[in-house]
């Protein structure tokens, strides 16, 4: 924390309600409302397009400077932004409430909309996270965001259906409005202290950003680190399915049992943040990453793989993944200027959305052309390389102006 600055613990608290409120929105939009939709008689290919809402995040890098030079006119304007933006999007799930499930083309705009709100308040709180936090504590403010990323998507995702089975439509998403409100309530009495540094004429730019080393190191970083463990991830479950696992089974192994595994992860990847330099602590996160993708080729390569040895793998690599995004996401804030950290922090987020959609979208083609066993040793070998770039690299993405 700064000189007369909040508590970390005030700063966790307050980033944790966000990051939990953003994910249980992606969760309703990517999981559950695909769901009720068919249930409502939607077509697949009318379904498919909820994964437009993925491109206010990928963008959002463009309009990040206008938000940091708005939130930083004065201190207090982080706040504001950040609490009104919440409540906008309370405001659209209470629409979308009241509107029904039945229009399918609505409710997606409507959630698009909030999408794109939930992107662009995510701006200043991730400035606010790098600005208030000190840099050996980063690490658990990562951890803040990709645990509750997990915990939010749960929420999202699963709860929310089993409300609307259980509630009916409107009623559960009317639910989620009050949960997104209270959670918000942290960071509404969060102190919010500029950092003395940033004081100045300093006007915010992606070309700024563009011209700091640390920025261009990050980037590359987030594409070689990402690549491998996102093909794998996007695998992980057509392989399951093709060697019999059920979709219920499936269903459960991504729910509660990857929730504890990510959860897991978040912690080990906070402490390793918390116990080592971060460049260490990134090269040993993304070592155990490569380790659990190379069980993957192991398991991919039997004949007749063992049901709990696909399960355990799966959720060792689900666990590997949420402590490398810790490490990684500590030594990126780190990257970031005290001058514009929104900006550059924002355009570490987008690059690594982008890296998940690439991943995500080549993955299949890959294993249609090459065979699970193939993209899995591919996959190895590029994280197995990214060990040795950290190695060689990360020290450098700490930030020196």
């Amino acid at each position: 924390m700064t000189v007369n600055g909040p508590s970390f613990f005030a700063v966790f608290a307050g980033i944790a309600g966000i990051y939990i409120s953003q994910s249980v929105l992606a969760g309703v939009t990517f999981q559950a409302l695909p769901a009720i939709m068919r249930s409502t008689g939607a077509a697949l290919d009318q379904i498919g397009i909820v994964f437009l809402a993925m491109v206010p995040w990928a963008l959002k890098f463009l309009w990040s400077p206008a938000i940091e030079r708005l939130r930083r006119g004065q201190g207090t304007r982080t706040r504001t932004i950040v609490i009104c933006g919440q409540v906008a999007v309370a405001l659209i799930l209470v629409i979308v409430g009241a509107s029904g499930a039945g229009d399918f083309l609505q409710v997606f705009c409507l959630l698009l909309a909030a999408a794109t709100v939930a992107a662009t308040i995510d701006i200043p709180v991730d400035g606010t996270a790098v600005e208030q936090l000190q840099p050996e504590k980063r690490g658990w403010g990562n951890t803040a965001q990709v645990g509750g990323a997990y915990l939010g998507f749960v929420i999202g995702g699963g709860v929310y259906l089993w409300g609307v089975d259980a509630f009916g439509f409107a009623l559960a998403t009317y639910g989620l409005a009050i949960l997104i409100l209270v959670i918000t309530l942290p960071f509404t009495l969060l102190t919010y202290v500029l950092p003395q540094i940033t004081v100045g004429e300093h006007r915010a730019s992606l070309h700024y950003a563009w011209q700091r080393r640390e920025v261009k190191l990050g980037l590359l970083l987030v594409l070689v680190c990402g690549f491998g463990p996102r093909v794998t991830l996007s695998l992980s479950g057509p392989f399951m399915i093709d060697n019999g696992v059920s979709l219920s089974l499936l269903g459960t192994i991504n729910g509660a049992a990857a929730l504890f595994a990510g959860l897991t992860g978040t912690v080990f990847g906070g402490l390793l943040s918390h116990w080592f330099p971060p460049g260490r602590a990134v090269v040993a996160a993304v070592a155990v990453e490569a380790l659990a993708i190379m069980a993957m080729v192991i398991v991919a390569s039997r004949e007749s793989p063992e049901l709990m040895m696909m399960i355990s793998v799966n959720l060792v690599l689900t666990g590997s993944m949420a402590m490398a995004f810790v490490t990684i996401y500590s030594l990126l804030m780190r990257g970031c200027s005290l001058k514009q950290a929104g900006v550059d922090f924002t355009i570490f987020q987008a690059a690594d959305a982008g890296v998940a959609a690439l991943g995500g979208m080549l993955g299949g083609q890959l294993a249609a052309s090459m065979g699970y066993v193939n993209v899995f040793a591919l996959a190895t070998l590029t994280t197995a390389l990214a060990v040795a770039f950290c190695a060689s690299t990360a020290a450098s993405i700490v930030r020196t102006d």
